[in-house]
């Protein structure tokens, strides 16, 4: 007579029944590498995450005090937001001259 619970009362486990040849990685190998794929990530997001923070608070402080020229050429823009913030600065005061009330709103956050 066959003993009916002989398969499952083997001590090889599901994974070694499936695939006898291939062996198990740990588990704290498996961690390092969810470790080392999310500081990857991390490190290609973060540059573009600052730019576009640095973005947005250019424009929530700027937008009101901006022509429609500037606006545009805020738009245009090729390089990042702070430096044309400077840049905006700087012509105010070369226009209004150092020290000008009218450029205040305008001063870069560093």
């Amino acid at each position: 007579m066959a003993n009916i619970a002989a398969p499952f009362t083997d001590e090889r486990r599901p994974l070694d029944l499936a695939a006898p040849g291939v062996e198990r990685r740990k588990p704290t190998l498996k961690l390092v590498g969810y470790i080392a794929a999310a500081v990857i990530a991390a490190a290609l997001v973060l540059p573009f995450a600052s730019d576009i923070y640095h973005r947005h608070q250019v424009t929530v402080r700027l937008w009101p005090l901006l022509s429609e020229q500037d606006r545009l050429a805020y738009r245009n823009w090729d390089g990042d937001a702070p430096s044309f913030n400077r840049a905006i600065y700087n012509r105010c005061i070369l226009t209004n001259g150092n020290g000008s009330a009218l450029c205040n709103p305008l001063r870069p956050i560093e």
